[in-house]
């Protein structure tokens, strides 16, 4: 399986990792905003309809700045129910920290066209991967989580280089 395209939706997390992931994804379309919250990317994906096809990858990094129902995130992925979805789950210093990735978990293990990115295991005990505010990324956080969202995306399928 080959993805010709690429989308990439979330926070200020995923603006940290958008100069890596521009290097290593020629084709990518990135759209981060410090802030944003899931019921905000929900009103966002109709912009992107072209993305739901089942040669295109679809990142999703959200939760850093606060809890979502299991139905906000389903409402949000059915906009994308053709493409392969890579959800990445977050590790925040927040009360809702754990509810949410409870949630990202249970919808992941639901839809056949979603795979987890477990960044919160790789991170768990890696201060070194966080700026001190233990939310934004530094440069060897952003590389790992880069690395992790791109070995996912090829354990299951290429991305053309066209």
């Amino acid at each position: 399986k080959q993805f010709h395209q690429i989308l990439a939706i979330g926070d200020s997390v995923m603006l940290d990792i958008a100069p890596n992931l521009e290097k290593t994804y020629a084709q990518i379309t990135i759209d981060a905003k410090v802030g944003r919250q899931m019921n905000e990317a929900v009103s966002i994906a109709p912009q992107y309809a072209s993305f739901n096809q089942s040669d295109a990858a679809v990142i999703i990094e959200l939760g850093t700045n606060g809890y979502f129902t299991e139905g906000t995130l389903t409402a949000f992925i059915q906009q994308f129910s053709k493409a392969h979805i890579f959800l990445v789950n977050t590790r925040v210093p927040r009360s809702w920290e754990n509810d949410v990735n409870a949630v990202i978990q249970e919808v992941a293990d639901q839809h056949s066209n979603v795979t987890l990115v477990d960044w919160h295991s790789a991170a768990t005990g890696q201060p070194s991967y966080f700026q001190p505010d233990g939310v934004h990324l530094s440069t060897k956080g952003s590389d790992t989580l880069t690395q992790l969202i791109t070995a996912s995306i090829k354990k299951k399928g290429d991305v053309s280089s066209s």
